[in-house]
């Protein structure tokens, strides 16, 4: 590894750990009785993954899109109350990914929960590199802000992460493997807007009809055990309440959106600005997709392009969903010569900015769609080149 980006993984490994002390001190140090310092939940999001296959098996699914009883039904197989708002939000065939999680306590489940994803994300950060080069990438992925943010807030970024990098490591040499990773990506839809452009790029039809297959067996099989309904009401209900979130959303939520619509919102944009700025850069976004899956077939910088993509295309993302960005950008630094003081300083931000945008949007400053933007810039090829190096996971 060049010594320039060591020095740099080091750095904002130690200046993210910083920012996560802080974050978790004022937000969710454990105050007893599985309520952190702010009365949510310890594990917070996870209260959804593991309470809505218990919610569906005793009132069925239907009841997930009721914004108004679900909450109260979370409440009661969590046992205590709620300060914390919750809806969800996942398509009706996310529950049989997910329904595991929720057959053991909730204490046993978490654990399960954060060192699975954990070391998922470790084993594909490591899975792409060669073994002398392996002990700092995964010191830095599992200490990085993005996981931080995962793990303090029970997301499932460091599955969905593995799945993008995990996907695009098998890509060429694994394609029908690398379709059911796809497959699987679509309990959360809005992550894979740009995977479509990106597989027609690289012509790889067998993981696009694996990825369809795979999706289409999730679907039919969520419409066998639930029946239509649950998916009409995710059309519908649950769709129009996540698109409202954007546009009136004033919860805590709004300071850990990354996309260009909610970034528009907290600077004070009108409507008639933000949604033209977010089409415009999911357009930019597919573009660098499209062109980087055409020009090079090195899966860091396919990963890298993909995941920011993936933030700036949807107007619905969070910072705990650039941990596919985090992998894919430890992955590039540790295959690059010295950067360059421009490069050092935008992947630097990139991977301090699932917490850094944080105080920075609490204090009216939405910086994140610009180093998304930077990044984007920064690591398109701007010819075809092949990989710069093997990765192992890459090889027969």
């Amino acid at each position: 590894m060049a010594s320039s980006a060591r020095r740099l993984l080091i750095e904002t490994t130690v200046i993210g750990q910083a920012f996560a002390a802080v974050l978790f001190l004022r937000f969710f140090l454990p105050a007893g009785g599985w309520e952190d310092v702010t009365g949510h939940p310890i594990g917070r999001d996870f209260l959804n993954v593991w309470g809505a296959p218990r919610v569906v098996a005793e009132h069925g699914a239907a009841a997930l899109a009721d914004l108004a009883r679900y909450p109260l039904l979370l409440e009661q197989q969590f046992g205590q109350t709620l300060k914390m708002f919750f809806n969800w939000s996942y398509p009706p065939h996310a529950l049989i990914v997910l329904a595991p999680f929720s057959w053991a306590p909730y204490g046993v489940a978490l654990g399960l929960w954060t060192l699975g994803g954990l070391g998922a994300f470790a084993f594909v950060v490591r899975a792409g590199l060669p073994a002398e080069r392996r002990r700092v990438a995964i010191a830095a992925a599992v200490l990085s802000p993005a996981a931080f943010w995962c793990v303090a807030t029970g997301q499932n970024g460091l599955l969905l992460g593995a799945l993008v990098l995990g996907a695009v490591l098998c890509l060429d040499r694994r394609p029908v493997v690398a379709g059911v990773l796809i497959g699987l990506l679509t309990i959360k839809p809005q992550l894979g807007l740009l995977i479509p452009v990106a597989l027609i790029a690289a012509g790889a039809w067998r993981t696009i009809f694996a990825a369809a297959a795979t999706a289409l067996a999730l679907a039919l099989c969520a419409l066998a055990l639930y029946g239509l309904e649950p998916w009409r009401l995710w059309l519908t209900t649950t769709a129009g309440y996540q698109f409202a979130l954007l546009t009136d959303i004033v919860a805590f939520h709004r300071y850990m959106m990354v996309s260009i619509a909610a970034s528009g919102g907290i600077a004070g944009l009108p409507p008639v600005l933000i949604w033209p700025l977010q089409g415009l850069g999911a357009a930019l976004a597919a573009v660098a997709v499209w062109t980087t899956f055409r020009r090079t077939d090195d899966p860091a910088t396919r990963a890298l392009v993909l995941s920011i993509g993936a933030a700036l295309a949807t107007p619905y993302a969070f910072n705990y969903d650039l941990t596919a960005m985090t992998g894919a950008t430890i992955w590039l630094l540790s295959r690059r010569g010295e950067l360059g003081p421009w490069e050092r300083r935008v992947f630097g931000l990139m991977l301090l900015s699932p917490v850094a945008i944080v105080p920075l949007h609490m204090i009216g400053a939405p910086i994140a769609p610009l180093i998304l933007l930077a990044g984007l810039w920064i690591v398109t090829p701007r010819r075809a080149v092949p990989a710069a190096e093997p990765l192992s996971a890459a090889q027969p």
